[in-house]
């Protein structure tokens, strides 16, 4: 049976493919020995099974994914299985890697991660290591699939709960964020009622120009705003003109519709 027909009879076998899915079939094939678990080519083995899935164009899971970056962490830091255990125990954010949800909601990230895992198992094959005789003394002992199973299913749960933990510190972040309702303003039905203002003013008044402070309903922040405003459109509009002889100075406000300007006293 060739390699391609192995992928096929497990993605067909299997209505979701798992991660132990992929380890069972490297068993079952003969490409690792479960009694004596070389973990460098076993993650080799494990990353050329998801390449041929992306080849397939399978959708890859994001736990499918992190088991190769957690295979590779260990091959990468030559960690026996205790070791790598007492390393997430307590994991710190930055040191952990990407969260399964990173990988479940964007796909372009499976594919970006698998590559990425593909580059640094070629780098670390052609690196030259010094290793340490105490790791070397802990891989005399041999390791067995039920362990390095049980030492990925550890880790799968400690990456989990940090994304549990991120989820909620969002939520709570979220929840702690002030909620600022915005009232619907009628912002020509504004300008329209100023002018309207403006020309009552001028119909009743002698003089030519108003100060500003004279047409504002009140001394509130929001009427001083909100007469001003309008009046800068009106401006705009070559409807009036704002005068002021100096900065910070009193604001004249001239209407330029002369004939609405005491229309009963024309000369």
């Amino acid at each position: 049976m060739t390699e391609h027909n192995q992928i096929y009879n497990m993605i067909f076998e299997e209505d979701d493919l798992k991660w132990q899915s992929l380890i069972y079939e490297m068993i079952r094939t003969g490409k690792v020995n479960p009694w004596d678990i070389d973990v460098s080519l076993f993650a080799n083995e494990y990353l050329g099974m998801i390449n041929k899935l992306k080849e397939l164009n399978f959708r890859i899971s994001g736990k499918v994914v992190l088991t190769a970056a957690i295979l590779l962490r260990m091959k990468t830091n030559r960690l026996g299985l205790q070791e790598f255990l007492g390393m997430i125990e307590e994991p710190e954010p930055e040191e952990l890697e990407p969260g399964l949800d990173d990988f479940d909601q964007d796909p372009n990230a499976v594919e970006q991660r698998i590559e990425q895992l593909a580059n640094q198992i070629k780098e670390t094959q052609t690196k030259k290591i010094t290793l340490d005789p105490r790791l070397d003394r802990m891989r005399e002992r041999k390791v067995t699939i039920f362990e390095l199973m049980g030492a990925l299913k550890k880790a799968m749960e400690v990456d989990e709960r940090r994304d549990l933990r991120r989820t909620t510190a969002l939520k709570e972040k979220e929840e702690t964020r002030p909620d600022f309702k915005y009232e619907k303003f009628d912002v020509l039905g504004k300008i329209k009622s100023v002018y309207d203002v403006l020309k009552m003013f001028f119909k009743k008044s002698k003089h030519s120009t108003v100060e500003f402070t004279q047409i504002i309903p009140s001394k509130k922040k929001e009427d001083i705003i909100w007469t001003f405003v309008p009046l800068l459109h009106l401006a705009n509009q070559g409807k009036i003109e704002l005068l002021q002889d100096k900065p910070f100075d009193k604001i004249y406000v001239e209407l330029k519709a002369k004939d609405l300007i005491n229309p009963n006293n024309k000369e």
